[in-house]
């Protein structure tokens, strides 16, 4: 089937969350973007969900069911294969859109067929209820990203809009991944194309008690970025990369050492973090607000004052 030029698929894979999911959806519907679907794929909840999608009455909503668990990433290739718009998001299913999220989004991209994506702000809301903006972009700015999230930068799913990659079966989500499936996804495609980085708002992602992690998830990123290295570059791209991702192991380390208030420690990392790659302040899309904390956190520590503000 040929996608519909200027049509936007945001796909919903949900799992025992019936009353955030309904919060999404009418995040979609109040979207001031006239040309969306929107496909739900229910990867097999046993909370009432599938009974809820079966009684909306909206021809831009269609609704899918899994028939065993398979987690979210079998749940989104349901959805690439399902769409029919030519731009695609996946929106978590606790998470909800600006009403101009796709207005902000979708018009770089469909005006620049060469780019893969584009990428929003995001607004994060904490359990006790505060609200703050994560670090991004100050200026729209174009280009190659890939670095950056080699770097540790990450964009999470409902502040980026995708160009469908649903005739290319190769760009799907890794099903063998439980997390971090989203990062191996975004560096993949960020390797294909420019990307828009936009600094408005688009998303407000929700902390909430029922969110699962990985006890440790930084093993399976470094997992990722390895295949990632490996199967994707050669020569002087993969040469110069190398730095880049003991780079980002280092701020990683720092950070650590930042949050035992081991400040000379992660002082020390910064440091090695900015000899390894020192173009990493530079890359718009990055960790590089945390190298800048921990530089000042060092600076504070030396002259025996604590840091005022706490990382994340």
């Amino acid at each position: 089937m040929k996608l519909e030029r200027g049509m936007v698929t945001v796909v919903i894979a949900t799992h025992n969350r019936l009353e955030l999911l309904k919060r999404g959806v009418e995040s979609i519907k109040n979207q001031t973007y006239p040309n969306w679907e929107l496909l739900i794929v229910d990867d097999h909840s046993v909370d009432g969900t599938w009974e809820w999608l079966q009684e909306i009455r909206d021809k831009r909503i269609r609704v899918f069911r899994q028939q065993d668990d398979y987690e979210r990433s079998a749940a989104r290739n349901r959805g690439i294969e399902e769409s029919r718009g030519e731009l695609i998001m996946f929106l978590d299913d606790d998470d909800t859109l600006y009403p101009r999220a796709l207005d902000v989004l979708a018009p770089p991209l469909l005006s620049a067929p060469e780019s893969v994506a584009s990428i929003g702000a995001r607004h994060k809301r904490e359990i006790d209820g505060r609200l703050y903006k994560v670090p991004h972009v100050r200026k729209p700015s174009k280009g190659m990203v890939w670095r950056d999230v080699l770097t540790g930068g990450m964009s999470i799913s409902g502040q980026t809009l995708f160009r469908n990659p649903k005739g290319n079966p190769v760009a799907r989500f890794d099903p063998v991944l439980e997390t971090c499936e989203d990062r191996d996804f975004l560096i993949r495609r960020t390797y294909e194309g420019p990307v828009f980085l936009l600094p408005e708002p688009v998303v407000e992602i929700l902390q909430h008690a029922g969110q699962t992690h990985a006890v440790d998830p930084f093993p399976i990123r470094d997992r990722v970025h390895r295949k990632f290295m490996r199967d994707t570059l050669k020569g002087i791209r993969l040469a110069t990369a190398m730095p880049l991702f003991w780079a980002e192991r280092a701020v990683r380390n720092g950070i650590r050492a930042h949050s035992y208030e081991k400040y000379m420690t992660a002082f020390l990392w910064s440091l090695f973090a900015l000899i390894l790659a020192p173009r990493i302040v530079l890359r718009p899309m990055h960790r590089a607000v945390h190298i800048q904390r921990l530089l000042r956190a060092a600076r504070n520590s030396l002259f025996g004052s604590k840091p005022k503000e706490q990382w994340k």
